[in-house]
């Protein structure tokens, strides 16, 4: 969700609508990471997952019957399936057939297919991980770990909403 900051203010608090002359209004709306946009590395999905329909650039209806199980044996529903890419400052990376799950609580990148999707490695270290390049072993991107996870760097998706801003004006018709 794009947060909206407007601003709307009258030139005389206390005056009636009818005088008071009419102020331009500035409206601005801004692409600001949340934590629906934040990655973790999972060893233990074997699809990517996502909570939040906006983090795929493509998607479409889930129609199959079947759904994602969470450790405590709980099934949460699958809505759509969809892709997307991670793009870092030298390289995108694909992930393809992810699946939203509204009631998800973390967006999870599938270690295996992000590996096979890419041709990529992963090398885990105590305080962050490498993506590298499968045939000549060159790193391509670099993550943390925080709190027993690896999260991915906070760089866009493919899907991630472009800043807008627009300013509206009054005109006046003749009546």
């Amino acid at each position: 969700m794009i947060p909206i900051q407007s601003s709307n203010k009258a030139s005389a608090p206390h005056s009636s609508p009818s005088s008071t002359p009419w102020q331009p209004r500035a409206h601005f709306a801004a692409n600001v990471a949340s934590p629906n946009s934040i990655w973790l590395l999972n060893s233990g999905a074997f699809h990517h997952v996502t909570a939040d329909l906006n983090n795929l650039s493509l998607h479409a209806p889930y129609t199959g019957s079947d759904d994602v199980m969470i450790g405590d044996g709980t099934g949460l529903s699958i809505t759509h399936t969809g892709s997307t890419s991670l793009l870092t400052n030298n390289s995108a990376f694909q992930l393809n057939d992810v699946l939203c799950v509204p009631d998800i609580k973390t967006n999870l990148i599938s270690i295996y297919q992000f590996c096979v999707t890419n041709n990529v490695f992963v090398e885990f270290l105590p305080m962050c991980f490498q993506v590298k390049d499968l045939h000549t072993g060159a790193p391509l991107v670099q993550g943390i770990s925080k709190d027993g996870v690896y999260k991915w760097p906070a760089f866009k998706t493919s899907s991630s909403p472009p800043i807008i801003a627009f300013l509206s004006t009054k005109t006046t018709s003749s009546n």
